[in-house]
């Protein structure tokens, strides 16, 4: 993975690294990059997972994804936290019959660090950086030029984002350089910016996708490039070896014939294990240029069908144009004549076709936010009239699926959050389902907002809990991680096995073994942890953050009273401690500052047990005996005494 080991090497550039922003067509290589980022070893099981997640939080980078949001890899699962974005081109000002193509890669540092741009053919998968034949040029940021490209290209990818965020422009660079940072977003198409005051008489290629009229394609240039001349050189991917993604006419074989149009084999040695020369290269006697460009009517971004403004009919690309003067054949391996056998079949042609997914008719954008446990969505109807009540949104944790509703005029969503109090169903499953008429008609990907407020840890039961309590730990490192999987491949959320196919079918957990004394003993020691609480910041981190937390234990309490066909004396205790427990803490709160708070006092006011009753053999005398004692005991509950 020599494109993976190049990404480490660029990584390892940077002291205090602070932002990573990458962009692709497709992505499904999280368990390569991140580690890479965060300098850990590859993650092989789903621990592993969750400790990246942590190392990430806790390293403070600025870590996000962008891609098609047609392609966004949901055949795999998704196994941690870090934003990956789906755009859509129609709303960046492109066709929605094109694609994001551009594969971009940005690392900041500190302020006296530099700023380094990567791009090329390479997308964010496992192919990309592995098994294909691609090309990656990394460039420091020097000059105010690439600078100002580069802030030009993610200001218009974080538009619908983050509109806000801007990256800060760095002082004392040169003002230009012989290297160009080149994009879509930009008002000069990529073959202009190609082109030298010279003109190109002859350009060589490196593409494994063309056109299916490929004559009729070269013809295009001659005419943008005003060359009655020009001729064209391809260096092709075949496909398995044999034949091009192009169909063969009377045209092409005549300018064969005449010399207009080359092919040549890859000068580069290929590897057995490499199935597809996936590079973009494009060379004229001026320029090197390297990126996502493929040599198609919508890759190359030249203007079609008479359209002024080549953003109608083009995707979204990226990636270097270098001044070089190295000769056009410098990028050439050995002629090799091209019959029609070396050509691709109508029918073959559809099977190299990219199949893109119908866009739905609106935008969709879906965060959960741990700090409320809220999803929040936000939409933005496109196409057409709006379809009121016709479209559904399913939600890992929610038990029914979601009424779309629009504001008709506004084009906007009308009800736009849900809260889950149990959103254990997400640390498994990261997709959204939309549904039409109860069909599926598309996925997304969650974007997890305030992931500091999430657990990465939780004890197994309540037993564990009551026994860290007691000990009174401030140490984080005996809970376990919340997402596990034994060697069967069953998935363990927070010390319970997930079942089947539904991950929210949890098997209940007993505690039947806790004693009185370790119930009472366990929560005298935290109420003397929430007494000695001095701000905020600490009181939220040990009522909803730390492993064995105040919501952690109301959830388990709520998990086994709920569970106990029977009622029971020590639920109902263990029920009244906990309840005690939650009016210290709000009583603390009230005591501090609010405005540095992160959680909001919705998910405080969620925290309550219902008590429940006691047990038949438990008389009313017996009731009432108990309760008194139990107020009796709660007057030094907690204290210093």
């Amino acid at each position: 993975m020599k494109l993976l080991k190049e990404f480490h090497n660029q990584v390892s550039n940077f002291e205090n690294l602070k932002r990573v922003w990458l962009t692709s067509f497709k992505i499904n290589i999280e368990k390569y990059i991140l580690p890479a980022v965060l300098r850990m070893e590859i993650p092989r099981t789903r621990m592993d997972y969750e400790a990246l997640q942590v190392e990430l939080i806790n390293s403070g980078i600025d870590f996000r994804v962008f891609c098609d949001k047609r392609f966004m890899g949901l055949e795999g699962n998704k196994r941690t936290a870090i934003p990956i974005y789906g755009l859509s081109p129609k709303a960046l000002g492109f066709s929605k019959e094109n694609i994001f193509h551009a594969k971009v890669i940005y690392l900041e540092g500190s302020r006296s660090e530099t700023s380094i741009v990567g791009s090329g053919s390479a997308n964010l998968t496992f192919g990309g950086w592995a098994r294909n034949q691609e090309v990656f040029h990394f460039q420091e940021i020097e000059s105010s030029n690439i600078q100002n490209s580069v802030i030009q290209f993610f200001s218009r990818v974080f538009q619908d984002v983050d509109p806000d965020e801007k990256i800060v422009k760095r002082q004392g660079l040169a003002d230009s350089s012989k290297i160009q940072f080149c994009h879509s977003f930009q008002e000069t198409s990529f073959i202009d910016q190609l082109k030298s005051d010279s003109g190109v008489t002859v350009l060589s290629v490196w593409s494994p996708y063309f056109p299916s009229d490929l004559a009729a394609f070269s013809d295009k240039f001659k005419k943008h490039f005003d060359e009655p001349d020009f001729k064209l050189n391809i260096v092709p991917d075949r496909v398995e070896g044999q034949y091009l993604r192009t169909e063969w006419t009377d045209a092409i074989e005549q300018k064969i014939k005449n010399q207009e149009i080359c092919f040549f084999s890859n000068p580069v040695p290929v590897n057995d294990r490499t199935s597809l020369c996936h590079a973009k290269v494009w060379k004229t006697d001026k320029h090197l240029a390297i990126g996502s460009w493929n040599f198609t009517n919508a890759g190359s971004n030249i203007p079609q069908n008479g359209e002024p403004d080549f953003k109608a009919t083009s995707n979204i690309e990226a990636g270097f144009i270098i001044e070089n003067t190295a000769s056009v054949e410098s990028i050439l391996g050995s002629p090799f004549s091209a019959g029609e056998s070396a050509f691709a079949t109508p029918e073959q042609m559809g099977e190299e076709a990219l199949d893109v997914p119908e866009m739905l008719p609106f935008d969709l954008f879906i965060a959960f936010h741990w700090s409320d446990l809220t999803y929040r969505f936000y939409g933005t109807w496109n196409e057409g009239a709006v379809e009121d009540k016709t479209y559904r949104l399913k939600l890992p944790g929610v038990e029914k699926p979601v009424e779309l509703m629009w504001k008709p005029r506004a084009k906007t969503l009308d009800v736009n959050s849900v809260i889950v109090r149990r959103p254990d169903k997400l640390l498994v499953d990261r997709k959204y389902e939309v549904l039409k008429y109860e069909k599926n008609a598309g996925f997304g990907l969650i974007i997890e907002e305030d992931v500091k407020c999430r657990r990465p840890q939780q004890y197994e039961d309540l037993r564990s809990l009551f026994d860290a309590m007691i000990l009174g730990a401030d140490d984080d490192s005996g809970a376990p991680i919340s997402v596990d999987e034994d060697d069967s491949g069953q998935v363990w959320v927070n010390g319970r096995p997930l079942h089947g196919d539904d991950p929210a079918h949890i098997v209940a957990v007993h505690d039947e073994d806790i004693s009185f004394f370790r119930l009472f003993s366990a929560s005298y020691q935290y109420a003397m942890k929430l007494e000695q609480v001095e701000d905020m910041k600490t009181l939220e981190h040990w009522v909803f953050m730390r492993p064995g937390c105040l919501e952690e234990l109301v959830n388990k309490t709520t998990d086994k009273i709920g569970n106990v066909r029977e009622a029971t004396v020590f639920n109902w205790f263990l029920a009244k401690e906990v309840n005690e427990l939650i009016v210290l803490a709000r009583k603390c709160r009230n005591c501090f500052y609010k405005s540095d708070d992160d959680i909001p006092l919705e998910r405080w006011n969620s925290l309550e047990v219902s008590i429940p009753k006691m047990s038949i053999e438990a008389n009313a005398e017996y009731q009432n005996i108990i309760s008194k004692e139990y107020e009796r005991m709660h007057k030094t509950w907690g204290k210093h005494e």
